[in-house]
C-alpha cells in the first residue's frame, strides 16, 4: 500500500497567502459585518510593493495565520475601501484603481490605469454605485463601479490631491477634496461644478476631510500643522479651528456625536461634536509608537475605534477605557 501524505487545510490556506504583512500599515477599514480590510506597504527596497488582507476580527490583525485571505500586489497601496462584503476597491502608487473580490481568496476583477501618478484617496457615495479617486496627478475621477470605468474627471486643483470624502446623506452627489495647493473644494457630480472653495493659509495645506454623517453642511478638515477646522459650507466664514495634535493630521472619522483624529504625532484624539455645539476635546490615546495612518469607527459598536500605523499595529480601542480623558 502506498502512503498518501495529506496537507492540513490550515497549511494549504497559509501557503496561498503572503508570508508576512509589510511593516507599514496604511489603512484599516471595518465593514458593517465587522470584518477588517487592511492595506500595507513595504516602502523599502528597489521597488515599493504592498499587500491587502481580510480579517473576520480586527483584533486578529496583523497576524498572517489569523487572516481569512491576503495577497501581494505589485505596487504600494495607501487607500482602500469596502464596496460590499465581498468586493473592495483600492488605489496604488502606480496610478491604478483596482476592484478585488474578497472571499476565501482575493481575486482581481478590475485594474484601471487612468491616473498618471499615485492614487492617494478613494471615497464611495452612500449608494455604493459611484466612487471618487484623488491622485498626485492633481486629478479627481468619478467612477461607475458596476461598469468599472471613470465617467468624469476634475482637474482644477494645482497640486496633488491628499484626500477626498463623499457626503454621507441619501441621494448625495457632493464630495470634498483636500489638495496640496492649500485648498479644500466641494464638487457636485450632477453639474461637474465646484460648490465651494476654502483655504486657511495659516495652517498649511489640508491633509484630510470628513463630512459629518447625516449632515449636508458640516465638513471637518485636518491640516499639516496639526489643526482641525469645522467648516459650515452654508457660511464659510463660520469656522472653528482647534489644535490638539502636534503634527500632521492623517485621518478624521466622525460618528453622530464623536470625532476621532489620528496624526503623525502617534496619537489619536477624541472630540464631542454634537449638533449646535463647539467641538469639545474629550481625550487622547497614545498606544501607537509611530505615525498613525488611519482610524475608523466600528459599525458593530459605537464605543469602538480601530486604528493602524507605521508601528505595525492594528489597535481596537474602547473609548470608555482607553482614552486619557482631559481633566
Amino acid at each position: 500500500m502506498t502512503a498518501v501524505l495529506s496537507t492540513p487545510k490550515a497549511w494549504e490556506e497559509l501557503s496561498l497567502k503572503p508570508q508576512q504583512v509589510p511593516r507599514f500599515l496604511e489603512y484599516a477599514q471595518v465593514h458593517q459585518n465587522g470584518h477588517l480590510l487592511l492595506g500595507a506597504s513595504s516602502l523599502c527596497g528597489r521597488t515599493w510593493t504592498g499587500s491587502i488582507w481580510h480579517y473576520s476580527d480586527p483584533k486578529s490583525a496583523p497576524c498572517v495565520s489569523k487572516s481569512l485571505s491576503g495577497v501581494d500586489i505589485e505596487a504600494s497601496t495607501s487607500c482602500g475601501t469596502w464596496i460590499t462584503d465581498e468586493r473592495i476597491m483600492i488605489g496604488t502608487d502606480m496610478g491604478s484603481v483596482e476592484i478585488w473580490s474578497s472571499g476565501e481568496l482575493f481575486e482581481l476583477k478590475l485594474q484601471a490605469m487612468e491616473h498618471h501618478d499615485s492614487v492617494n484617496s478613494l471615497a464611495l457615495f452612500p449608494s455604493k454605485k459611484m466612487a471618487v479617486s484623488g491622485s498626485s496627478d492633481m486629478c479627481l475621477k468619478v467612477w461607475d463601479i458596476d461598469e468599472g470605468r471613470s465617467v468624469s474627471t476634475y482637474s482644477r486643483h494645482r497640486n496633488a490631491i491628499n484626500h477626498i470624502d463623499c457626503q454621507k446623506v441619501d441621494n448625495n452627489s457632493l464630495f470634498a477634496s483636500a489638495s496640496r495647493d492649500g485648498f479644500v473644494a466641494g464638487w457636485d457630480i450632477r453639474t461637474n461644478a465646484t460648490t465651494f472653495s476654502f483655504d486657511q493659509p495659516s495652517e498649511g495645506c489640508p491633509t484630510c476631510v470628513c463630512w459629518k454623517p447625516n449632515s449636508a453642511s458640516y465638513l471637518y478638515i485636518g491640516y499639516e500643522s496639526g489643526a482641525i477646522t469645522r467648516l459650515d459650507i452654508r457660511n464659510p466664514k463660520d469656522t472653528h479651528t482647534w489644535r490638539e495634535h502636534q503634527r500632521r493630521v492623517n485621518k478624521i472619522a466622525v460618528n453622530n456625536s464623536l470625532m476621532a483624529s489620528c496624526s503623525d504625532d502617534c496619537s489619536i484624539c477624541l472630540f464631542n461634536v454634537s449638533e449646535n455645539k463647539q467641538p469639545e476635546f474629550v481625550g487622547k490615546m497614545k498606544n501607537h509608537t509611530d505615525m498613525v495612518t488611519d482610524v475608523c469607527w466600528s459599525p458593530t459598536s459605537q464605543c469602538q475605534l480601530v486604528s493602524c500605523g507605521w508601528d505595525h499595529q492594528v489597535v481596537v480601542h474602547n473609548i470608555s477605557s482607553d482614552f486619557e480623558v482631559k481633566s
